[in-house]
């Protein structure tokens, strides 16, 4: 990894990782060798499902009719060919939210933290000036059925928790 990377992880390295299923939970080992230490090759030469078509970032929202990360702004993006970038919260119960802010506050009316509540309640609350709700990773999957690309931004401070990592492989992996 870049320098950067490899200061945060002797940090890192100093405090027990957590246990955890996925291997990129933990931090990696450090390897002495030095073609570890060159940085991969990040073109998009072998990404062309990504380039192919414009992105819809947060679905396809605005206006004040469709909310950014909502069931609506998906099926807006799909029908204009957009491939969907999304974010992803952690619920109190450890599922894989679709939602942008750690906080709700600035697009519905509780004002509490995602991670604080559990998927349930989250999934009841109305978004401002719509009908939507909020939906799981899972759901979102539902919705696009493959018909669009999707690129996904997991919301996380990686304070060694993994939750969000483990149920979005997990619900990927059946995908």
């Amino acid at each position: 990894p870049p320098i950067r990377w490899r200061r945060y992880w002797r940090k890192k390295a100093a405090r027990p990782a957590p246990r955890s299923a996925l291997p990129f939970c933990r931090p990696p080992q450090q390897s002495r060798s030095k073609a570890s230490s060159k940085s991969s090759d990040l073109s998009v030469q072998g990404l062309p499902w990504l380039i192919a078509r414009p992105v819809a970032h947060r679905g396809l929202h605005g206006g004040g009719a469709v909310i950014e990360n909502t069931p609506s702004a998906f099926v807006a993006a799909i029908a204009a060919g957009y491939g969907i970038e999304c974010d992803l919260q952690v619920s109190a119960d450890g599922e894989a939210m679709v939602f942008h802010d750690p906080t709700l506050g600035r697009l519905t009316e509780q004002n509490a933290r995602v991670d604080s509540l559990p998927a349930r309640d989250l999934k009841r609350l109305d978004f401002k000036a719509t009908k939507d709700h909020m939906i799981t990773l899972g759901e979102l999957c539902d919705i696009t059925a493959g018909r669009s690309p999707l690129l996904i931004e997991m919301k996380s401070h990686f304070q060694g928790d993994c939750r969000l990592l483990e149920r979005t492989a997990r619900t990927l992996s059946n995908y």
